[in-house]
């Protein structure tokens, strides 16, 4: 629980004053280059470093606003771990978190149109 002097710091902030269309257009010049990065000796972590998923880790307000921006999502660099399948040499299949990722980017990018780089 917030001491009533952290929660006044908090709604004192400086951040806060900042208009939305001003904090918006903050957050679109954030974007680019971005890209998601997996870590080669941990292919299952991934290093979640740039804009729009760090907007929506700082608070409920910013990711509010980074899920209702759909020019945030509308560009993503992401490298696809992939797995050989038993059909033989040259099967592969995209895991199944990478395919839930790749359609969470597509759900928040609302009626922009994609600018997808996959890296396999």
């Amino acid at each position: 629980m917030l001491s009533s002097s952290e929660s006044e710091i908090r709604t004192k902030s400086p951040i806060r004053r900042v208009p939305y269309d001003v904090l918006n257009e903050i957050f679109i010049q954030c974007l680019f280059p971005h890209s998601l990065r997996v870590d080669e000796r941990r292919p299952r972590l991934r290093l979640i470093q740039n804009a729009p998923m760090v907007l929506c880790q700082v608070c409920s307000s910013w990711r509010t606003m980074a899920l209702s921006t759909p020019n945030l999502w509308s560009r993503l660099t992401f490298f696809i771990t992939v797995q050989e399948t038993t059909q033989g040499p040259g099967s592969w299949a995209i895991l199944k978190h990478d395919l839930e990722f790749l359609q969470y980017w597509r759900r928040n990018q609302g009626e922009i149109a994609p600018v997808i780089s996959l890296y396999i």
